[in-house]
């Protein structure tokens, strides 16, 4: 039923009087005359049922409940009920639909609520309360973004953690949360968020997200590079970290941890294994995968039986295997080291002048006073037992930087040549530069951009950030560069991400 407006009567007003068909209620001569027709209360000869609901178990409307529920309204258009006052009213509830089941109306529950004041003000203030819940819940979400900078949520004690700590900080300057804290009509079961539970749920939610984000811009990238490596961490478990290199967006190379998880088959078919099973686990598709790399352990990097032959078999198609640069030029150094006598007597009198100084003040102070006379003098460090690189580091940056200074009869005559042509060719440079523009000329400004962008890379990065422009065009080149960008070079990753995982855990 549809009230007509009248052109005679231009205060009669038009409405429809099924609920579900009613326009929102814009002014009060539609308020009123909705008010004398009343609810809309239809009385059918037969409801109708539920056909997704087995014959047997069926249910309707009954009209009985308009004695139960005066201000029941029923929608033959959509077979379901609304309360009357509720849509009168913009401050409301607008409609309210009947469970398609027809098993409960829940307008015993629902005009109870209207019709008692005190119960309408509890709902409204649950509504609110539920509102600021959320605004929390995002303070604290913010606030669990502490691994970003490698600090652990918490440390020995629970009350003492990064994250509680910088909750009770943030709550002297945010009042809503020093009221979340205080207020105990808040938390009647004293619920914070702040015990272990909630901050080791917090950390699954980062972690869930900021893996999805990953793998979403690995999959975007169309190929990328696998790394792994293995250390016990403090409970003696052999952790796998697997480190995805891959190029992003922007045209960066990115290197991003993918997962770092228990791993007990130490060999080079299991890593193998647990590597593809974390590829597959996260979506990935291994026909994107380019390359691998790992260190020199011979489960990782054998020819025969290490991870990186297994793996090439498991995926059907050989990866190029890329040896990690660091560990190799490591090993080098080590070796060539362990090769002379001179050197290792060096490293040992090196070492015990360290140690005799270092280990009491009295002397120390003394050695600090004399090198802070000698000009370019370096500080004695002590021996890095892992890595002999450092070695070189240390100790062979004062002898070449000592023979630098000790060089005689430099040619400088022949840099003096040198520069003398390069300031005649200089001349002629600038020569053929006057000329430019009057050749740019022929050209129009569009094309003068795209010299003046050219003119300016120098390095295969430049190349890589302006092809996308032309990547219909050089699509070939784009993806060569892009697959350059995407070998990996060293596993350090890995072992940073060892690193960060004794931190957290300690």
């Amino acid at each position: 039923m549809k009230l007509k407006v009248n052109d005679s009567n231009p205060g009669q007003v038009s409405a429809e009087h099924d609920p579900a068909l009613r326009s929102e209620v814009r002014d009060d001569n539609q308020r009123e005359y909705l008010v004398e027709l009343g609810p809309f209360q239809p009385r059918l000869p037969c409801f109708p049922t539920n056909p997704d609901i087995p014959q047997g178990k069926q249910n309707h409307f009954s009209p009985r409940w308009y004695d139960e529920y005066p201000h029941l309204e029923y929608s033959v258009e959509k077979d379901a009920v609304f309360c009357f006052v509720c849509s009168l009213f913009d401050d409301t509830p607008s409609k309210e639909k009947a469970d398609p089941s027809w098993k409960t109306t829940g307008s015993t529950k629902h005009i109870d609520i209207q019709l008692d004041k005190e119960k309408r003000v509890a709902q409204i203030q649950e509504a609110q309360d539920l509102e600021y819940n959320r605004q929390i819940i995002l303070i604290l979400l913010d606030i669990a973004k502490t691994p970003r900078q490698a600090l652990p949520f918490r440390g020995d004690s629970n009350e003492d953690g990064n994250f509680y700590q910088l909750v009770l900080l943030l709550s002297r300057h945010v009042p809503n949360l020093k009221r979340w804290l205080t207020d105990k009509r808040l938390n009647p079961y004293h619920v914070t968020y702040l015990s272990p539970q909630s901050q080791n749920e917090f950390i699954m939610l980062l972690e869930k997200e900021l893996r999805g984000k990953v793998i979403e811009e690995v999959k975007c990238a169309c190929m990328f590079s696998v790394m792994a490596d293995t250390t016990p961490d403090e409970e003696h478990t052999d952790r796998l970290s697997v480190v995805l290199r891959y190029v992003s967006a922007t045209g960066k190379p990115t290197e991003r941890l993918l997962d770092l998880s228990k791993t007990e088959d130490k060999t080079g078919l299991g890593q193998a294994q647990d590597i593809l099973s974390t590829i597959k686990r996260c979506g990935l598709n291994t026909d994107s995968l380019c390359f691998q790399s790992y260190d020199f352990a011979a489960a990782m990097s054998g020819e025969f039986n290490g991870a990186q032959k297994n793996l090439s078999e498991l995926v059907g198609r050989h990866i190029p295997y890329i040896p990690c640069q660091a560990h190799r030029c490591n090993t080098v150094i080590e070796h060539s080291c362990n090769a002379s006598a001179i050197v290792q007597e060096m490293f040992e009198i090196l070492q015990a002048l360290y140690v005799f100084f270092t280990s009491s003040t009295k002397r120390f102070q003394p050695l600090k006073d004399e090198i802070t006379k000698v000009e370019n003098c370096l500080m004695l460090r002590n021996l890095s037992k892992t890595r002999w690189s450092a070695r070189a580091e240390k100790y062979l940056e004062q002898i070449l930087l000592r023979s630098m200074f000790e060089t005689r009869g430099f040619p400088i005559d022949r840099m003096i040549d040198n520069l003398t042509h390069a300031l005649i060719d200089k001349e002629k440079l600038r020569t053929q530069l006057d000329d430019l523009p009057t050749i740019l000329g022929l050209y129009n400004v569009e094309k003068k951009k795209k010299i003046t962008s050219i003119s300016r890379i120098s390095t295969i990065a430049d190349i890589f950030n302006s092809l996308p422009s032309a990547k219909k065009q050089c699509l070939e080149v784009h993806t060569m560069i892009k697959l350059y960008y995407t070998m990996p070079l060293t596993s350090a990753s890995c072992e940073r991400t060892f690193s960060a995982m004794r931190r957290l855990k300690t």
